[in-house]
């Protein structure tokens, strides 16, 4: 059996080929919208004030927060305000929640104001803490992450806390998680600039 033998510009040539396919094959996938975290079609526009409803799941971090308040499973809390914030049609969003919850949103993280970006349907905000603790060599804060998807006037996903330290061997490792869904006004996802008079 006789193996043909490729010189080496039809080696590169082939190469180069199937170089071409592939990164045609990946422009014709974000031309259609598509990418690794599943979000589809253009930046949505998030801004809006919701009235959220949210949930108590499982929290690791109990004594931690010195609560006795938190149970899994305990009726939600309803009509809670988040307000989003968005500039024009880019993708960078803040947010800030209101009412009575953002007391203790306010004592967790010493800030009720989240940042984040809103890639396809997704929102995905986040708070840093400012209030310093400690737990032995640890020093910490409470930082936490809102993540949901928009369907319209609706959104709905997770919010979870966790502390973040610096790196001790003693910093706690834990987390707690509600679930959350809410409404804006209808017709609110149009951007201003876009709306009919």
């Amino acid at each position: 059996m006789t193996i043909a033998r490729k010189t080496l510009p039809e080696l590169a040539g082939s190469s180069l080929r199937r170089l071409l396919c592939l990164t045609a094959a990946a422009a014709s996938l974000a031309a259609a919208g598509c990418d690794s975290g599943g979000a589809v079609g253009p930046d949505a526009y998030a801004a809006g004030t919701y009235t959220l409803t949210v949930s108590w799941g499982k929290n690791e971090c109990a004594s931690l927060m010195e609560t006795d308040s938190w149970k899994e499973g305990s009726p939600p809390v309803n009509n809670i305000p988040l307000e989003i914030i968005q500039a024009d049609s880019r993708n960078m969003i803040s947010g800030k929640v209101g009412g009575i919850p953002a007391i203790f949103v306010a004592l967790l993280h010493g800030t009720t104001d989240y940042s984040g970006t809103v890639a396809g349907s997704v929102v995905d905000l986040n708070i840093y803490g400012k209030l310093a603790r400690s737990l032995g060599a640890c020093s910490y804060t409470w930082n936490g992450n809102l993540h949901g998807e928009l369907k319209g006037d609706y959104i709905a996903g997770t919010i979870r806390y966790f502390p973040a330290g610096n790196g001790s061997p003693e910093c706690p490792r834990c987390a707690a998680e509600q679930l959350f869904n809410g409404t804006r006004p209808p017709g609110s996802g149009t951007p201003p600039n876009k709306r009919v008079p």
